[in-house]
């Protein structure tokens, strides 16, 4: 979930701001990715509730070593170059993998997923595995909606293999997923896109501003 890493920036912005300490603290948001969030309409309003907020977003900026005992992180550059920076509070999202034994075994792909059709969910080689979720190689992003939405697909064409039907294993996961994206104050964002697109499918518009 793209908006997973940049959560605790607002909730933690809120926070010093309800203390009477924001003033004090500067909030740093940096991340490997090219831009702040995939979808470029949630991209765009993130960003500008980053610049209301005061966070320095820092994107292409890859972190890769933490000295805890200094109190610094060392980031890595487009280029290659090194930055360290300075910390008093550094939280810190891993990058996401798949478990060791699927990255070590012949159903994944280069990148350590389930290596499966991205409509189908069905492996590539493997013609009686399916694979959705966290887990998967599908191309979007990885979250509780994403799999609600691959979930009736995979159950479709599994029954039409159980059933003898294989030819019949065509129904089709489109891409769609979601992110809650906390922003603090006690409102939320929801980042609802077509992940092979990157188009945003909001739901609830034009009732909400999601």
């Amino acid at each position: 979930c793209g908006g997973a890493p940049q959560k605790i920036a607002y909730l933690a912005e809120a926070a010093w701001r309800a203390r009477g300490v924001r003033g004090a603290v500067d909030i740093d948001f940096c991340t490997a990715t090219p831009g702040i969030f995939a979808c470029p309409t949630y991209k765009v309003a993130l960003e500008a509730i980053m610049a209301e907020k005061g966070i320095q977003a820092h994107v292409k900026t890859n972190l890769v070593e933490v000295d805890g005992d200094a109190r610094t992180a060392s980031f890595e550059l487009e280029g290659g170059e090194l930055i360290t920076k300075e910390f008093d509070f550094l939280h810190v999202t891993p990058p996401m993998s798949a478990p060791e034994f699927i990255k070590k075994s012949s159903i994944a792909n280069a990148a350590g997923f389930v290596d499966v059709d991205r409509e189908t969910c069905q492996h590539n080689v493997y013609p009686n595995i399916y694979s959705l979720g966290d887990c998967s190689s599908l191309p979007t992003s990885k979250t509780y909606s994403a799999i609600s939405s691959q979930a009736p697909a995979v159950v479709y064409n599994v029954l039409s293999h159980l059933q003898g039907k294989p030819d019949a294993a065509t129904a089709a996961y489109k891409g769609y997923t979601a992110c809650p994206v906390l922003i603090g104050d006690n409102k939320l964002m929801l980042a609802e896109f077509n992940g092979y697109t990157m188009d945003a499918t909001p739901t609830f518009a034009p009732f909400i501003d999601q």
